[in-house]
């Protein structure tokens, strides 16, 4: 058998696989402990899916514009099947280290980029993670602790939204080349620590229009993260509105930035479990909740993963892969 014919049956396999556990975890969570409060909605499970996909392909997008400047960015398809194996591997590894590395590695196995340039273009990406969830931080923060009302919390939004993009739209070359030094930076006190010669590499610099785009793709990927955790709930909890839910779940994604545990564990439940309190959900459903959630979320990671694997492996076989596209 040939080896490209190995590798579609190798990605079917997976691709069927994970589809089967799908189903498996769906019929898992069918059960009266999970949906106490209402009928499982299959439609808001298929909504969280396509919006993990969602999330996972703005961020190799994003991820490639910051490469631009690195090397010739690598083929999407590619790119979107390691960061969804990333991903996944993710919730069993502390998360942030398990990006940092795993993206580094990656970049030097397959296209040789030295550790300095691949750590820096991973530094760069989740710094702009930071900003754009600054940017949603303000009006969370102006909804639960100054008790604004949702379209006041929405319209604080929209401006702080607005003024991230001024600023990057004026002077987003100066911000990519103010994270280049901070990198530098932070590397050479690592070094001094372990009393290693200090860096002196140039690192290449990112235009103002592909800093732009960059952060309007960390932006919206924030709101398809919102999406995704407002589905799941819609699927099999109680009805909560979506303004309401992407001006609470910042906080979460904040907690889930900085947590150092596998997955997230522990950090992210007391996150999830103080913003369904403040919601007045039923304790009992939350923690049923969080468990279901959890699964889920693995369980959407394999499929994506799987499909974007059986495409790569289509497309590479078929020869109709390009290096640079989208």
């Amino acid at each position: 058998m040939s080896l490209e014919r190995k590798r579609l049956l190798k990605a079917a396999g997976v691709l069927l696989g994970s589809l089967a556990l799908m189903a498996l975890s769906v019929a898992w969570l069918d059960i009266p402990h999970i949906r106490s409060l209402k009928i499982i909605s299959h439609l808001f499970l298929g909504v969280g899916i396509i919006s993990v996909a969602g999330t996972i392909f703005l961020l190799a997008m994003r991820w490639r514009i910051i490469l631009s400047a690195y090397m010739t960015p690598p083929a999407v398809l590619p790119t979107l099947t390691a960061l969804s194996a990333i991903s996944f591997l993710s919730m069993f590894l502390p998360k942030e280290i398990m990006e940092f590395f795993g993206r580094t590695l990656w970049l030097k196995k397959k296209y040789d980029i030295d550790y300095v340039r691949g750590s820096s273009s991973v530094f760069m990406d989740r710094l702009l993670d930071l900003m754009a969830l600054a940017v949603t931080l303000i009006p969370a923060i102006c909804f639960i602790y100054l008790e604004l009302s949702a379209t006041e919390a929405l319209c604080v939004l929209l401006a702080c939204t607005t003024g991230g993009l001024a600023v990057v739209a004026l002077s987003g070359e100066h911000i990519f080349s103010g994270l280049n030094r901070l990198f530098l930076w932070v590397k050479n006190r690592i070094n001094r620590l372990r009393k290693k010669p200090q860096e002196t590499i140039s690192l290449p610099e990112l235009s103002k229009g592909a800093v732009m785009r960059a952060f309007v793709a960390a932006l919206v990927k924030f709101l398809l993260v919102d999406v995704y955790y407002w589905a799941f709930l819609q699927a099999i909890g109680p009805e909560v509105g979506l303004p309401v839910f992407i001006l609470i779940v910042p906080f979460i994604q904040l907690i889930f930035i900085f947590s150092f545990t596998v997955g997230g564990m522990g950090f992210v439940e007391f996150g999830w479990y103080a913003t369904l309190s403040y919601l007045e959900t039923d304790a009992q459903f939350i923690s049923a909740y969080l468990l279901a959630q959890r699964l889920f979320l693995i369980i959407a990671f394999a499929v994506v993963l799987a499909i974007f694997y059986a495409c790569s492996a289509i497309f590479s076989n078929m020869g109709k892969e390009r290096t640079n596209y989208l």
